[in-house]
């Protein structure tokens, strides 16, 4: 929404910006600047500061309001006021004299007097680590690989990563456009604030380069696909989040924008991230009269708050309620609502045109992203958007149509090939091609491939494709290889299979790897196969089957951790599992805490993540393999090495030197186990979370009754928050204790201070 011609109101104090510099500048861009909102106002911005009341009525619930980083975005970019994009440093070393570097000697030299303060990772990793691959083929790791590592570390560009961010099954993936890069996020596991996880992975390396950890409300939810997005660039990730809130992240972690527009949905929904990035289809209800729902929203800088469905008016952020009358007459058949009001039908399963021009939907619609207005509708089952944008494959009760995407218009069909289940574009060509998945049938137990190559079917056959879809979430049985020579796909075998389609007539089998339990498979940058499920990642080199990472997330070993209490909470995610039996830590910026003789493993696991996007291989550098933490504050000179000091002085102090027992004794009585399950439950919001406070209780009452203990079933009772939930429990202790001829206590407690 641009601000010329916009009615905007500041409510609150503003920390960075000026309130008279915002009103300055908000009209000279013009835009009408109000002192309160009415039914006129178009967007709303809340300074974080204190200034008078801020009023709750219609029109606040009615209009978009953002938070003051949100005003500075929006200022800066219709001032085009961000920053002047600087020269680029030159090189730290030459391309050419790199290239050329003869042996491990000369490339020493020539790094030992490289000017590695202009270092820049993103242009300097891929042709140096490079360079240093071939040179470990040649003599294997030299001097020249330690100061290169040496020099990464002292710059501040290595950060030790291990690959076990994922506390819980991982319930989110998705490719980077480029396919250099692949994202995963976990949901929220038993501590619901520590939130979930976000990981990068270079796809080439095999390797997580960058972990984000406490995500609000964990990423996702199990059970639900493209719950991560990435921009068309490859530099932004958009997350849906905290059930119901879409954010976008940076490449390194920074949280950029979040919209909170779905008036409390108990699950996420569907959204999808524009090329740029910058905002976001969102798959949220409006007030209307059977047209098209949902909203487009900026998603740029800042919070956007909004309840879209209170709105009862036209609204540019919102989908438009012109419809073409063949529409609006297909809508209405889909409706089954009795009464005058329609809610109309939503962008299912949305994405954008590689320009950004347009929505299409999974329904088979095509909507012009500047008006919001629909521009074909054709009712399929479900539908895919070329990758040049296009054409689109729609399947329909009649079978596979090929239309414009443009017009909605049939190129070619119906194809008759039994029950489309998935539909793959192959990326990067020139001309269209098309992989159709369908299920078993009769009594056959193989589903069907199927391609097509521009208008023309070429090839079907019986394969044991595990690409039916009788499975939730993000689920991906086929990945094609950029350019569609080949492809990979998933076998109910549990094999990965790939084959060639250079002649898409006759393909031919080049490969079979293990795949296990795999559930996805994509084909990245490198021709690097990637499989996973829930809790197994494995990155796989197509040509050669070669298994460059290898990842098992949910190993708990039974041993103590190398540190515990607060000291784990302030080492936060640097703790990792090392197999089975096996604690480990890394210490920043050059060590681990690891058994002893365990290198080769620790070199298949960890690595030096580059500016957040580069893995760096630890054998090249001189990693330190530290006994335990007490070893580890002997030797390290650095923030944690101090840490790590001050944790011995606490040790000494506290048991004089005396080992610790493993496991520590357990001293918790059943009463201290009940007041625990209490204690967690007393400051919850008894509104939000009564019913569920009710039901445990009820449950721990119930048990205490069954145990004989009457008062302390009652007590238990007295701490649920409402009179019914109360009576409830207080009839099923009574009916425990009947029937095992027990009278309960002749009174109820009150609810005890706080609960």
């Amino acid at each position: 929404m641009k601000l010329r011609g916009r009615t905007v109101v500041l409510y609150g104090e503003f920390w960075e910006i000026e309130r008279e510099s915002a009103v300055r500048r908000l009209r000279a861009l013009g835009a009408r600047v109000a002192q309160d909102a009415t039914e006129e106002t178009d967007l709303i911005f809340l300074g974080p500061g204190e200034s008078g009341p801020i009023p709750r009525n219609d029109a606040m619930l009615r209009t978009p309001y953002f938070d003051e980083d949100a005003l500075i975005g929006m200022l800066e970019r219709e001032e085009g006021g961000a920053a002047p994009v600087e020269a680029p440093p030159r090189p730290f070393v030459p391309a050419a004299e790199l290239a050329e570097a003869q042996g491990s000697h000369d490339l020493y030299s020539l790094l030992d007097g490289a000017d590695w303060s202009a270092f820049a990772p993103a242009r300097d990793v891929p042709p140096l680590r490079a360079r240093l691959a071939e040179l470990e083929r040649a003599e294997g790791v030299t001097d020249a690989h330690r100061l290169a590592t040496r020099r990464l570390i002292d710059t501040g560009a290595a950060r030790l990563q291990h690959p076990y961010g994922h506390d819980t099954e991982i319930v989110a993936h998705a490719m980077s456009p480029d396919g250099r890069y692949l994202a995963t996020g976990s949901w929220v596991g038993d501590d619901y604030d520590a939130g979930g996880v976000l990981q990068i992975w270079e796809v080439a390396a095999g390797r997580c380069v960058n972990t984000v950890r406490r995500i609000d409300g964990g990423i996702g939810w199990p059970g639900y696909e493209r719950t991560i997005q990435w921009s068309a660039d490859s530099s932004r990730i958009a997350l849906a989040h905290s059930t119901n809130m879409v954010g976008v992240w940076s490449f390194d972690g920074e949280r950029l924008a979040t919209i909170s527009v779905s008036d409390g949905n108990s699950r996420p929904s569907q959204f999808a991230l524009s090329p740029d990035g910058r905002s976001v289809y969102y798959h949220c209800g409006t007030n209307g009269d059977g047209g098209l729902q949902g909203c487009v929203v900026p998603l740029e800088n800042g919070h956007l708050n909004w309840l879209p469905n209170h709105v009862e008016t036209d609204h540019p952020y919102l989908m438009a309620r012109r419809l073409p009358e063949s529409v609006r007459a297909r809508f209405a058949e889909l409706e089954r609502y009795e009464d005058d009001w329609k809610v109309g039908q939503w962008i299912e399963d949305p994405e954008w045109s590689p320009d950004g021009t347009r929505l299409f939907g999974g329904n088979a619609i095509g909507v012009d992203a500047a008006t919001r207005e629909v521009v074909w509708y054709a009712t399929g089952k479900f539908a895919r958007l070329s990758p040049d944008g296009r054409t689109v494959a729609a399947v329909t009760r009649r079978g596979l149509f090929l239309r414009d995407a443009s017009t909605g218009r049939i190129r070619c069909g119906p194809f008759a090939l039994g029950g489309p289940v998935s539909l793959h574009w192959a990326p990067g060509r020139a001309a269209d091609r098309l992989a159709v998945l369908t299920p078993p049938t009769g009594t056959a137990e193989t589903g069907g491939v199927h391609i097509l190559d521009g208008e023309r079917l070429v090839f079907s056959a019986r394969v044991p494709h595990a690409g039916w879809g009788d499975r939730e979430g993000d689920r991906n049985a086929w990945a094609w290889a950029p350019g569609g020579e080949r492809a990979a796909f998933l076998t109910i075998e549990g094999t990965a299979e790939v084959w060639s389609f250079a002649d898409p007539a006759d393909p031919r089998p080049v490969r079979s790897v293990p795949a296990g339990g795999a559930d996805a498979v994509y084909w990245g940058a490198d021709d690097t196969l990637v499989l996973l499920d829930d809790a197994v990642m494995q990155f796989v080199k197509a040509e050669t089957g070669e298994v460059v990472g290898d990842f098992y997330s949910l190993y708990v070993p039974p041993g103590p951790r190398p540190v515990e209490d607060d000291l784990a909470e302030e080492f936060e995610g640097r703790i990792f599992a090392l197999g089975e039996d096996d604690w480990a830590m890394t210490l920043q910026p050059d060590a681990v805490i690891a058994p002893e003789g365990r290198e080769e493993e620790l070199d298949a696991l960890l690595t030096w993540g580059i500016g957040w996007r580069h893995a760096w291989p630890v054998r090249w550098g001189e990693l330190r393999v530290l006994p335990g933490a007490l070893a580890a504050a002997d030797v390290l000179d650095s923030e944690d090495g101090e840490i790590l000091r001050e944790y011995r002085e606490e040790l000494e102090e506290a048991d004089a030197g005396a080992p610790a027992e493993w496991p520590p004794p357990n001293t918790a009585t059943m009463d201290d186990l009940f007041e625990a399950a209490r204690d967690s439950l007393a400051g919850l919001d008894r509104y939000s979370w009564g019913s569920h406070i009710a039901d445990h209780l009820r449950a721990a009452a119930r048990l205490r009754a069954r145990h004989g203990e009457p008062e302390a079933a009652m007590a238990l009772v007295g701490d649920i928050p409402e009179p019914a939930g109360r009576l409830a429990a207080a009839s099923d202790v009574a009916v425990v204790l009947a029937r095992a001829g027990t009278s309960p206590p002749p009174a109820t407690p009150s609810p005890l201070p706080g609960r």
